[in-house]
Formats: C-alpha cells, sequence, structure tokens
C-alpha cells in the first residue's frame, strides 16, 4: 500500500493529453508543444511525471512520437482515441516492482512469492461464521503487518495451545503470526482443515452427481512399516462426477518453514506430491481403484494448487470453486492466529505451565502397562439436595 498524492502529476498530463482526443478537440497536440502558454505548463508537467516514471522518453515530444506509431488495443479504444492515462504510466509498475525488490528482506520475497489475492475481492461463506477481527488479521499476514492491532482482546506473549501430551506448546509468538501460522499444537489447524473441507463439499454437491464426507477407501489402505498394522486411507470428499469418482483430500498449510523463509517441502507441488504418495493407487503394476485421488491443496497466503484448479474447470463456476478454497485458506489461517493470541482461556502463566508439566512428568513415576487409574469413590446421594435425598433414601428402602 502507498499514497498516490506521487502520482499527480501523471494524472495531471494525461488529462491535458485527453483534451486533445475526439472529433472536435479543445486543443491539439501541436498547440500543446507550441503554444507560448500551453507548452511551458505542459513541458514541466512532463519533467515532473518522468521523475514519477522514470521509463518515459527523454522529451515530451518522443512520447507524442511513440504513442502516435503503436495501435495496440491496450493503449487504445474502440474509436480509436489513446488511452494516455495508460500511455503516461506505461513500465511503472515494473519500477515499482524492481525498487521493491532491491529494498524488500528475503523474507518478504518469500512472503510475497506465495500470495494470491482474488480472496480479497470475495465475501466470505456465510456457513463458516468467522469472526469480525478475521479479514484485518488476513490483510495484516498478507502485508507482514503485525497482527496485534488487528486483536481487540487481551493478547498474549506465549503459545498457550496444548501438545497431544497435555503440555503447553511454551514458545514465544513472534508480532506478526509466524509461530501461529505453523503451529500445529491445539487443534487449530484441524479445525482449519474441517472447515475448508466442510465448505467446499456444500458448494459441490450443485455441481457433481454426489458428494460423500469422510469416506474410508479400503483399496487404498496399506500396512504401516513401522507397526506392521494396516493403516486405514480415510479421504475428505468422495465426489461422483459424469466422468468418475474422485477422492479428494484437503490440505492447508503455512507455505515458509520456522524461521520465515521458504523451503522446498512448504510449496504447493510438494504438499500435492505428498498425498499422492499417501494414497498410492497403483501397486505391482496393478491399479488398486478406477478413483482419481485429487489433492486440494491452499496455503495461508491464498494460493490454490493446480491439481485442484483442474479438477474445478469441468465442473463449471471453476473461478468461484478456486477463490472458496483460497478464501477459507486465509480467513482459517487468520483465525487460527486470533485463537493463539487471544485464546478464550488463557493460561495464567504459560512458562510456568511448561516448566511445572516438566517437573510432574521427572518426579511421577512410570505407570505401568495395562494399569488403570484407581477411581474416586462418591457417595451414592452426595450430589443431591436434601429434599431428593430423603426421597431417594425411602425408594431404596420400600425397594
Amino acid at each position: 500500500m502507498a499514497p498516490i498524492a506521487p502520482l499527480a502529476p501523471i494524472a495531471h498530463l494525461a488529462s491535458w493529453l485527453d483534451a486533445t482526443e475526439g472529433e472536435e478537440p479543445a486543443i491539439t497536440k501541436r498547440e500543446l508543444c507550441e503554444n507560448e502558454t500551453l507548452s511551458p505548463v505542459v513541458q514541466r508537467l512532463y519533467a515532473e511525471a518522468r521523475k514519477v516514471n522514470t521509463a518515459l522518453p527523454m522529451t515530451f515530444q518522443a512520447f507524442l512520437d511513440r504513442a502516435a506509431a503503436d495501435d495496440a488495443p491496450a493503449v487504445r479504444t474502440k474509436a480509436g482515441r489513446v488511452r494516455w492515462a495508460v500511455r503516461v504510466r506505461e513500465g511503472l509498475n515494473e519500477q515499482k516492482v524492481q525498487q521493491w525488490c532491491a529494498q524488500a528482506s528475503l523474507l518478504d520475497k518469500h512472503r510475497v512469492a506465495e500470495m494470491a489475492g482474488g480472496w480479497m475481492l470475495k465475501e466470505p461463506p456465510y456457513e463458516a461464521k468467522f469472526q469480525r477481527p478475521v479479514f484485518q488479521i488476513a490483510m495484516r499476514i498478507r502485508y507482514g503487518l503485525k497482527v496485534g492491532p488487528a486483536i481487540p482482546y487481551v493478547s498474549v506473549q506465549v503459545c498457550g495451545a496444548r501438545k497431544g501430551d497435555g503440555t503447553v506448546c511454551g514458545k514465544a509468538l513472534d508480532a506478526v503470526g509466524q509461530h501461529a501460522l505453523a503451529c500445529k499444537c491445539g487443534g487449530h489447524s484441524h479445525h482449519r482443515h474441517d472447515a475448508c473441507r466442510d465448505v467446499l463439499g456444500r458448494h459441490l454437491k450443485p455441481l457433481v452427481t454426489s458428494v460423500k464426507f469422510e469416506q474410508f477407501i479400503h483399496e487404498l489402505a496399506q500396512p504401516d512399516e513401522d507397526t506392521g498394522e494396516t493403516r486405514a486411507a480415510r479421504l475428505d470428499l468422495v465426489v461422483q462426477t459424469k466422468v468418475g469418482k474422485a477422492l479428494l483430500d484437503v490440505r492447508v498449510f503455512h507455505p515458509l518453514g520456522p524461521d520465515g523463509r521458504k523451503a522446498g517441502k512448504y510449496t504447493l507441488t510438494a504438499n500435492e506430491k505428498d498425498k499422492y504418495d499417501r494414497y498410492p493407487t497403483h501397486k505391482d503394476g496393478r491399479r488398486l481403484t478406477n478413483a482419481t485421488i485429487v489433492p486440494i491443496a491452499v496455503n495461508t497466503f491464498g494460493a490454490v494448487g493446480e491439481k485442484a484448479q483442474e479438477f474445478f474447470q469441468p465442473l463449471g463456476n471453476a473461478r468461484e470453486l478456486v477463490d472458496l478454497v483460497s478464501v477459507m485458506g486465509v480467513f482459517g489461517s487468520a483465525e487460527k492466529v486470533l485463537s493463539v493470541h487471544s485464546p478464550a482461556k488463557i493460561p495464567a502463566a504459560p512458562l510456568q505451565a511448561v516448566a511445572r508439566d516438566r517437573a510432574v512428568r521427572a518426579v511421577r513415576p512410570p505407570q505401568q502397562a495395562g494399569a488403570a487409574e484407581p477411581k474416586k469413590r462418591v457417595a451414592k446421594f452426595a450430589a443431591l439436595p436434601a429434599k431428593a435425598k430423603a426421597k431417594a433414601k425411602a425408594k431404596t428402602r420400600v425397594k
């Protein structure tokens, strides 16, 4: 985001040149170049415009000559008039990109390389019921800004999400939400994934023959090399289309590593390949299923994988489906940042909780396999009010 005030000379020059167009122009290009009053004004404007856009020719006359020789549709209307606002800005965007690349940090370059912007113009689906601060957080994540100003309530400094063993994550939260986006503790990633799956499934129903959620595909079950047990294959969506059955598996991921830099395993292509490797459709030269595996990969910045786009294409309304997945990936990730930075239940002292958990594990004797914890004895009528106790005891005596 940048101020547009510096572009004033370009807009002013374009307005003068627009006055020379039409069947009966207010002024002519010759007057702009030769008139004693107008020429100095326009020449000064052009010099100021060249300070903003250095891609413009050295002289005003050279600029006019180049515009007259170019008949490209992008710079002319159907009536043949020159689009001067486009002409005076030619090369400006490329110039800004070069300037930004020369000044931007490596982390910002990696972030921008993974972005998609279609979601910004789309309304999130009503059924997702995202909270109000989510859009502001999503925009701040996109531009690499601090997420704190978008969080309306108290914000914690340490991640209080709990791991599978009940211990607290305990890592420090950075200002731009990098840890919250990548952290896999607390179940926030699962919630984001499930929301994307459910919304996509509902929007696919009118476009296909049938949609089934969370289906076990027995043909794709694989033996686990570590345990020797059979690893079940549960696909997010089983979609029946006119051309066959598709097995959709959703993945929402953060494309940057813990240090904020891009790595090969965090790309869309790598995540799509991981899904194919997880559910192989061929074994020993024979096909295991007639269905097609379709990875639905989307990153936290809204970029959607090619395989998902190819699947949506023949269904009609493909652009809307891509934007829908993009919105769910971005807004779900922003909601995850909100939940981590401003949890509903804030631990009193997350770091102390981490130390306490470690100390308890150090002194607690290991529980033997198969041993059950002793049950607490509760009085039979302890939780009942006085009248209910008397009534219950009376019934017991009658029996």
